[in-house]
């Protein structure tokens, strides 16, 4: 089966910024929901009611205290529901991703939440959905009120915004942890694992990439280290050390005062040209335009 989107939301439309990095949006549904898609992943809790989940995987029933996670650029949509609500929660992935090396270590959250946002290759199912643990609904649920109370707040707290987020997302790993078998036992291989650590590491120390010190971090050679690692992330080595310094460049742009040419010597550039060429391949804008879109203008 392959789905047809109609239509894409774009991030950009769901309200986000350096100061409100997150939301929640409640949807009480009054109409189908076409065949559509969006540029960020979705997370989706089925707060009331029932429909039908049209997905590339088939047509799937949903009802009160599912979870859908659906990762960018696959199409979906919703039909013949009955006092349908759904709980959409948005937020700003290179916002989180300065914790990778924490979220490396928390079992299903970067596959199951960042993994489109890092490597090439999708490290599990694409269109996911299933029954939260019944154990979490009221926790589930109070923590998306206490996100969105604290994002309306006139000076929202980013730490519990951020808190507020991994909560959530641990509740979801640890749910369908125990929905699916396979997943239980699923995690980034040791080989992924020892690659994006290292890379961490150099981005934190601001030092260049290299090929053979990669390989070394991993105990293999180059070559062998180099193929191995597209086998399982679609990417070479240096093709996600790239990504992940373009991550890093998106939430400089919005949470730091630094100029461009400061950003580029912080992630390694040789100057702000090469810097904004290579952002704006990757990213489809300018840094100045990224900026101008989530970076509140009032933030100090």
């Amino acid at each position: 089966m392959s789905l047809k989107s109609t239509h894409t939301y774009h991030l950009s439309e769901v309200g986000l910024s350096s100061s409100r990095p997150a939301r929640v949006w409640i949807t009480p549904m009054d109409r189908d929901i076409g065949i559509h898609d969006h540029d960020f992943h979705e997370i989706s809790f089925v707060l009331q009611g029932r429909a039908d989940h049209v997905t590339n995987e088939g047509t799937f029933k949903i009802s009160s205290g599912d979870v859908m996670v659906i990762q960018p650029g696959h199409p979906h949509g919703y039909t013949n529901f009955q006092e349908l609500v759904l709980i959409n929660v948005f937020y700003l992935p290179e916002w989180l991703l300065e914790d990778l090396s924490l979220l490396l270590d928390e079992g299903g959250v970067v596959p199951l939440f960042f993994s489109s946002s890092l490597f090439r290759a999708p490290l599990y199912k694409p269109t996911l959905q299933f029954p939260l643990l019944p154990a979490y609904w009221s926790e589930f649920t109070r923590e998306l009120m206490e996100l969105q109370r604290e994002r309306d707040c006139p000076n929202p707290s980013k730490l519990l915004l951020k808190s507020s987020i991994f909560r959530l997302m641990r509740m979801i790993a640890r749910s369908l942890q125990a929905h699916d078998p396979d997943f239980a036992q699923f995690g980034l291989s040791h080989e992924v694992y020892l690659t994006a650590q290292h890379v961490e590491k150099i981005l934190r120390e601001e030092k260049p990439y290299s090929e053979d010190d990669c390989a070394r971090a991993v105990g293999k050679p180059p070559l062998g280290h180099r193929k191995s690692f597209k086998d399982q992330a679609g990417c070479t080595p240096y093709e996600y050390y790239h990504q992940r310094r373009m991550i890093r460049a998106r939430n400089l742009l919005v949470q730091s005062r630094l100029n461009l040419t400061e950003i580029a010597l912080t992630l390694c550039f040789s100057d702000s040209a090469h810097f904004s060429n290579a952002f704006k391949t990757a990213t489809g804008t300018s840094p100045l335009e990224y900026r101008k879109t989530y970076r509140d203008a009032a933030r100090p």
